[in-house]
């Protein structure tokens, strides 16, 4: 089978792990944003109502002071605390969830390495693809899918922890927990692969 006609049958797998892979942390950066934006502004209440109290001459200066901060409670901060509430309930969930969308992340790559090794056989015979930082994009989806395998295990092979190294020194200190979580979101991140159009012209190169 060559990679095109991997490609053209794995489609609907691929687009369907995507899809579930970035649909909840859509959900989340938007609610995480409202969040901040509304924390932002209650904070700021909060300043001025304490600022007007602890600059107050006058019994109507320190009545002002409270007035803002009593509105403040009974309006946006009710707002904000129920939208915290709501997003500590969206983070528990992701949370409770993390183990399955690393399960999904480690399987798209398992797809997109199982189409190397079909198309090509060995290893050895891969192509390199793109550059990825200091690596290649056959080691990484080698490395990557290998590393959500068996970082359980504590003890990743040489092999994988070579390309995690130099990902940690290229992008960054989580890539250095290669033997104590899965890594196969951040790697799917870094890879670009938010789309289906995005992880299939990668794997194009290959051929």
């Amino acid at each position: 089978m060559t990679l095109a006609e991997y490609l053209d049958a794995t489609e609907y797998a691929a687009r369907s792990l995507l899809d579930a892979i970035w649909h909840e942390q859509a959900e989340v950066e938007t609610l995480s944003a409202r969040v901040a934006t509304l924390e932002r502004r209650v904070q700021a209440e909060y300043a001025t109502a304490l600022a007007i109290i602890d600059g107050a001459e006058t019994p109507d200066d320190v009545m002002l002071g409270v007035g803002r901060d009593f509105e403040n409670y009974f309006g946006s901060d009710r707002e904000w605390h129920g939208q915290r509430q709501e997003l500590e309930v969206l983070r528990a969930a992701r949370e409770a969830r993390a183990s399955a969308l690393g399960a999904l992340a480690g399987n798209l790559l398992q797809v997109a390495k199982q189409g190397l090794s079909m198309a090509f056989g060995e290893e050895a015979n891969w192509p390199d693809g793109r550059e990825v930082h200091s690596q290649t994009l056959k080691a990484v989806i080698r490395s990557a899918r290998n590393q959500t395998l068996h970082w359980e295990e504590g003890q990743c092979r040489p092999a994988t922890v070579q390309v995690f190294e130099g990902l940690a020194q290229d992008c960054g200190a989580p890539f250095a927990d290669y033997n104590t979580s899965n890594l196969a979101m951040l790697v799917i991140a870094l890879l670009g692969w938010r789309t289906y159009d995005n992880y299939v012209a990668d794997m194009r190169r290959f051929s």
